[in-house]
């Protein structure tokens, strides 16, 4: 599965949205849930309800593979007639909406009652992947540039599409402006635990849900952990999907860094530092991409002002084979103020303030990151 799903026609966006909705975390009947989050079930009625709802989503992703008109991501084009993908609308919408829903209202009796304006507010951050620090900027937009948002990413249609799954909200009108529209009364009156789950999934501080693996995937693993609390490397859904030589990897990477008091994330305002998808960030000193497919890659940001020469002591010290993967700064410019080009056995290498190193995934990485840092 690719980090980002990207798509051109309709067959792409079949398989884009296909792809989204496999790969989901196989959830057992029977697991840990810390009190904090239980929102009024037992353990098992949690366990029960929140597979129910797992399976509830799935379900409509896999009913939007086949109709995927049902919330706006295709549109008839008004000449030709044909079916064109719409770029205004994207396949995480529908997990986005849940989870603002359960973000922005207030459990009462198997009923979810939803503050539409802090709803209009955190849905605009989620949907376009935007930090949680634009907020405050948000509260400053006007109605009717949010009555045209809404409308450019069918909000209205997502609202119908989770009735025709079985829920039911009170005081959503069609044709009414979203601007206008105060509070949301959300029931699923077939199975009332889903509601209560929708509440207790939004609350943990793992990562902001549009970059959200652990809440996408359905990852079971968070319940274990305080809502605040820096979710253990191997409980990260992301990490759990690996092959188990990866994972031993960056676990030892982990653990070597830990060493040095460099530590993955920190939970801050409802996402979760270092941890946006198959993403780790050491504050700032190292990064590491995790690609599905194949495998992960270690990053990391140096600073190579007034250490040239340890620069090119590392590069000398790299097995030759592994050169060609480093250092490739991101966007690079040959007038760029901070290039400094330096030679290591005869060959130019480009350093400079903020350098990317790509290291491959083999056993002598680690040793190669640790004595980076060291520099």
């Amino acid at each position: 599965m690719a980090n980002v799903l990207s798509y051109n026609n309709v067959q792409e966006l079949r398989f884009a949205i296909k792809s989204y909705n496999d790969y989901m975390s196989e959830i057992p009947d029977d697991f840990m849930v810390l009190k904090e989050h239980l929102q009024g079930l037992t353990q098992k009625q949690f366990c029960i309800a929140f597979k129910a709802l797992r399976d509830l989503v799935i379900h409509m992703y896999t009913y939007l593979e086949k109709h995927p008109e049902a919330i706006g991501l295709l549109a008839k084009h008004k000449k030709s007639g044909e079916m064109k993908i719409q770029t205004s609308q994207n396949i995480s919408s529908i997990k986005k909406i849940i989870y603002t829903i359960g973000l922005t209202s207030k459990l009462e009796n198997n009923t979810l009652c939803v503050d539409m304006k802090a709803f209009r507010e955190s849905y605009a951050v989620f949907y376009s992947n935007s930090s949680t620090a634009l907020t405050d900027k948000i509260k400053t937009i006007d109605s009717e540039t949010f009555d045209k948002f809404y409308s450019t990413k069918h909000v209205s249609s997502i609202f119908k599409y989770l009735t025709a799954f079985g829920f039911v909200i009170d005081g959503f009108i069609e044709d009414k402006k979203f601007s206008e529209l105060q509070q949301l009364e959300i029931t699923f009156p077939s199975n009332p635990p889903i509601i209560n789950i929708i509440k207790a999934f939004s609350r943990p501080c793992i990562c902001r849900i549009s970059f959200g693996f652990d809440y996408a995937k359905f990852n079971y693993r968070i319940f274990a952990h305080g809502i605040h609390a820096t979710i253990p490397m191997e409980d990260l859904y992301s990490v759990c999907l690996l092959p188990e030589e990866h994972q031993n990897f960056l676990l030892l990477l982990n653990k070597s860094l830990e060493k040095k008091n460099i530590r993955y994330g920190k939970c801050e305002k409802g996402w979760y530092h270092g941890t946006l998808p198959c993403q780790y960030n050491y504050r700032n000193k190292v990064r590491v991409l995790q690609n599905m497919e194949h495998g992960i890659l270690p990053h990391l940001v140096l600073d190579f002002r007034n250490k040239i020469d340890k620069g090119t002591t590392l590069i000398e010290s790299i097995p030759k084979e592994y050169r060609s993967n480093i250092p490739q700064c991101r966007g690079c410019r040959k007038n760029c103020p901070t290039r400094t080009m330096i030679t290591a056995d005869g060959k130019k290498y480009a350093l400079c303030h903020g350098q990317w190193w790509h290291l491959p995934l083999i056993d002598g990485s680690i040793d190669f990151i640790m004595q980076a840092l060291s520099m």
